[in-house]
């Protein structure tokens, strides 16, 4: 039985029985603070080796019998994509097969809620327990998340340097999760030199958790921001695999072949030749410009841009697939450019729910998310300045949404 200091109340998620032994999987429903931030730690790993998982060998995962069948596939896939992305490997294991002399085994149940033992690996046990409601936590999301908890990333708004990018109102937050949004000490975590981003699947949305529907827990610093905040739920972000990378060290082997990656993309630890690259590039180095993810007329291009106000409007229909487009512009060396968005649909609804569909305007660094919009409510009313003189204009289209967005763009004065 695990057992946790200063804990005021436990509740039973799960009870896992194999032929060896029987775990009572306990998890805290309340804590006090001293003992949950240390319960939900980031991991340094410098200072915290012993939370680290092995890279020399595969990571065992498993399933138990009370984790429904048609939830494993998505469960695999994400496995398979942090696989294809960091020098981690995985293999599933029949849970029958684990026992108290097994190395420790990530091993996902059924549960009323949704939660995992702790950030990064305990060697002290055979099971690293990931607990997922049934009726709350069976997206890709949820697995993206819990997963990268046991490898041992923190939340984004948790990071050292979080003041900087964002205002946490600490009174607007459910009493029982401000633990949640605690600030790690730069002694406690690294953030591997990797910036801060709003884009991140590690990043907490600013209506969940919140005791009054109409008092956002997080404002961003930068106004513009504040659509993009924790809205990414689909997928892990180019930033989430590079900080992964970093922390296992994934990169180190490739030092030798110093290959020089461009617009933030960072060396490939299955290749060292060749890098891995945010959306819209491509090719070895991340120098080549991809338009678009499949073959769409008038989807994506490149745009020289000038001192005259000129006009890039784009409608599509709902189709078959979910599609991303990304427009390329260019100034002269020096020159900043500027873009007023006057149209973004669907609809205002997409304000307050998740979509697929958005626009997002990227500049200066790669690595991280932009602006993003997903509605006409969140356009910003005066022209956005100062991107540089190179900005990459993203459009996300969810496969049954019809959308369209209009924009005006030249280059202007450097301003503040």
């Amino acid at each position: 039985m695990f057992a946790f200091k200063n804990t005021l109340h436990v509740v039973i998620e799960a009870v896992i029985k194999t032929p060896d032994m029987v775990i009572v999987v306990l998890f805290l429903s309340t804590l006090s603070l001293v003992s949950c931030a240390r319960f939900r730690r980031a991991i340094n790993d410098d200072n915290n080796p012993e939370y680290l998982w092995q890279t020399d060998r595969p990571i065992p995962f498993t399933f138990n019998e009370d984790f429904a069948e048609s939830d494993r596939p998505e469960v695999r896939d994400v496995f398979r994509a942090i696989q294809s992305k960091t020098c981690l490997t995985f293999k599933e294991v029949p849970f029958s097969s684990v026992t108290k002399k097994s190395e420790t085994t990530i091993a996902f149940s059924n549960g009323t809620k949704c939660t995992t033992a702790q950030i990064g690996k305990n060697g002290a046990f055979a099971m690293y327990p990931i607990v997922l409601s049934e009726d709350m936590c069976r997206m890709p999301v949820n697995y993206f998340e819990h997963i990268f908890y046991a490898l041992g990333l923190q939340s984004t708004q948790q990071r050292s340097d979080r003041d900087d990018y964002i205002t946490v109102y600490e009174d607007r937050i459910l009493p029982e999760r401000r633990v949640d949004f605690e600030k790690y000490s730069p002694e406690n975590s690294k953030n591997f030199d990797v910036p801060y981003d709003f884009d991140s699947l590690m990043h907490v949305t600013p209506d969940v958790l919140r005791i009054n529907d109409n008092e956002p827990t997080i404002i961003a610093k930068d106004p513009l921001y504040q659509s993009a905040v924790g809205r990414n739920i689909y997928a892990a972000s180019h930033s989430d695999y590079l900080q992964l990378n970093r922390l296992y060290k994934c990169l180190d082997k490739c030092e030798a072949d110093k290959t020089a990656c461009e617009n933030g993309g960072y060396v490939n630890p299955h290749k060292c030749s060749e890098c891995s690259c945010p959306r819209g590039f491509t090719g070895p180095l991340c120098t080549e410009l991809d338009y678009s993810e499949a073959t769409h007329k008038g989807c994506g291009g490149q745009i020289d841009v000038t001192d005259s106000w000129k006009e890039l409007s784009i409608q599509r229909e709902a189709n078959e697939n979910n599609i991303s487009c990304h427009w390329f512009f260019h100034a002269p060396k020096g020159k900043n450019i500027e873009i007023k968005i006057s149209i973004v649909a669907p609809e205002n609804q997409r304000c307050t729910t998740f979509t697929k569909t958005w626009l997002e305007i990227r500049f200066g660094n790669f690595i991280v998310g932009g602006y993003k919009f997903f509605c006409q409510d969140q356009l910003p009313k005066l022209p956005i300045k100062n991107l540089g003189d190179f900005v990459v204009v993203t459009l996300s289209q969810d496969y049954d949404d019809p959308t369209e967005f209009s924009l005006l763009y030249r280059t202007g004065s450097n301003e503040e």
